[in-house]
């Protein structure tokens, strides 16, 4: 990154830093993840005032200094995460924020995570009533896009393509699909519908995603494989996941 560059980006995070300032984080079309220091941004005269709200999608200039970034200008594209008063889609959008700031290395630039998060949090706001299937569908697409998870099209350990007439398991190291003549002992069976539908969370738009009413058995089994693959990658559990069941819950 040179000294000055223009980001397009989407505020995940924000936490005082030093006197009145604080550091941002933003998901940036260009750089991926970055961390920056908007100084003297609590005051009331900053002009970082009110432009840095997690869910804003933002442009700006970046300066790099010499062990941070620091923000020289910024300009609100769309208050993203502002358009919806529900609770349940709010508390959506901050697991979102939450889930990607824990999992997310900074400067590792993914265009096509920017555009997921930025149509995603467009929906929260339109299907509060299809927020469970809009959740798990952005995490498997983020799993498979950053390589957290393999494609279940196909078994992980032989690439043979995977039909209803198999008996198929969740291999628990890698949460891949494998045949049963590959499973290890602590591999459990996985019904093909909820293979089927996983793919189908993995690959396709997420707006066709939305047409289809997953069952009980789907939506459960697919919740069992996003904890199993946290569990891996985390040390400590999302903080917002408690909210996001309680409020969904109450919805």
């Amino acid at each position: 990154m040179s000294q000055h560059q223009h980001i397009h980006g989407i505020v995940l995070r924000k936490k005082t830093y030093f006197d009145s300032s604080e550091l941002i984080t933003i998901l940036t079309a260009e750089h991926g993840k970055i961390l920056s220091v908007a100084k003297n941004s609590q005051s009331s005269k900053s002009p970082f005032c009110g432009r840095l709200e997690p869910g804003y999608e933002v442009r700006g200039v970046l300066f790099e200094g010499r062990q941070t970034y620091h923000l020289n200008e910024v300009d609100i594209v769309s208050p993203l995460a502002a358009q919806t008063s529900s609770l349940p889609a709010q508390s959506a959008q901050f697991y979102l924020f939450e889930f990607l700031d824990r999992l997310l290395p900074e400067n590792d630039a993914c265009p096509a995570l920017f555009s997921l998060l930025r149509e995603t949090l467009g929906l929260t706001a339109k299907e509060t009533n299809k927020l469970p299937i809009l959740i798990t569908a952005f995490i498997f697409k983020f799993l498979t896009i950053q390589g957290f998870m393999a494609s279940w099209k196909t078994c992980s350990k032989s690439n043979l393509a995977l039909s209803e007439h198999d008996s198929l398991y969740l291999h628990h190291a890698d949460a891949s699909v494998v045949l049963q003549h590959h499973a290890d002992y602590e591999d459990t069976p996985l019904p093909f519908p909820v293979v089927k539908w996983v793919n189908y969370l993995q690959h396709y738009p997420i707006t066709d995603t939305l047409r289809v009413i997953p069952s009980e058995l789907e939506q459960r089994y697919t919740w069992s494989v996003i904890h199993l693959i946290l569990e891996r990658l985390l040390s400590k559990p999302l903080h917002s996941e408690a909210f996001l069941v309680e409020s969904l819950r109450s919805f």
